[in-house]
């Protein structure tokens, strides 16, 4: 099985993302992949994330993804983001992971977006949770926008634990697959968040959570993929092949989607 996965597509940021969607299509022609991952941020307007969507299915390879934080914000006072996200779990163009895993002969490629609970926080700012928990931070004038878009009516700790209970339940169906490999949106263990980002910030807090990481070493995954970060690597993490990948905010053209993006073959 070969896969071509990418993240953090924001095609509503500008045309550079946008064209970026036919970019990725075209690459993935190019290297013959059986499917295409995608690990959130697509776009936070229903109209631009089901088109870009669109636009991929033309090139005649399967799509998954887990959506990412922009994906479920929402603007309308009556709408909370989790239906957003049952919208996307039931999205036809493409399979949501987190409706459930796709397995191909023995090989499980699993997925959440996961959340954060402020266990990636760097101790030595010395920040109370709920400095966090409000998404501003009063001493340095920083906001976390999630504050104003993302609405979930429950707590951070809570959302991270449903959708980090969701990923176990789900590897449980998968545990006997030769290949597990995982997609989330939000970073799964404080190593591959520390590698992209080495400085004290406010803005760690919100990169992930060690939750994901633990769910993923009881069941013995073998791959992880995350974006959010805006970052490409990978590294080793207690057995474990973790990949970090991230189209980013486009200012300019590119010509290239040249690391901003991994293959996996397995």
């Amino acid at each position: 099985m070969r896969i071509l996965i990418v993240s953090d597509l924001h095609v509503e940021y500008s045309e550079y993302n946008r064209y970026a969607v036919s970019m990725i299509g075209e690459l993935a022609i190019d290297e013959c992949v059986d499917f295409i991952g995608i690990c959130g941020d697509i776009s936070g307007d229903y109209m631009q994330f089901d088109d870009a969507l669109d636009e991929l299915s033309t090139y005649g390879i399967p799509i998954l993804f887990v959506p990412g934080n922009h994906d479920i914000w929402t603007t309308v006072d009556d709408t909370f983001s989790m239906e957003k996200l049952d919208w996307m779990r039931d999205y036809d163009g493409a399979h949501c992971l987190m409706r459930s895993p796709m397995v191909v002969d023995d090989i499980a490629i699993v997925g959440t977006m996961g959340w954060y609970d402020y266990s990636f926080a760097d101790p030595e700012l010395e920040y109370d949770d709920d400095v966090y928990a409000r998404k501003y931070c009063s001493a340095t004038g920083r906001e976390w926008m999630d504050g104003r878009f993302a609405r979930f009516g429950m707590s951070d700790k809570d959302v991270a634990d449903m959708f980090n209970r969701e990923l176990e339940s789900h590897l449980k169906e998968v545990n006997d697959c030769r290949v597990k490999i995982v997609l989330t949106h939000f970073a799964p263990f404080l190593p591959v968040q520390k590698r992209a980002f080495p400085k004290p910030s406010y803005f760690n807090a919100y990169g992930g959570n060690d939750g994901l990481g633990r769910v993923m070493l009881k069941y013995g995954v073998d791959i992880s993929v995350s974006g959010h970060l805006h970052k490409n690597f990978d590294m080793m993490h207690r057995g474990i092949r973790c990949y970090q990948t991230g189209i980013d905010y486009l200012h300019k053209p590119i010509y290239s989607l040249v690391d901003r993006y991994i293959i996996i073959d397995v």
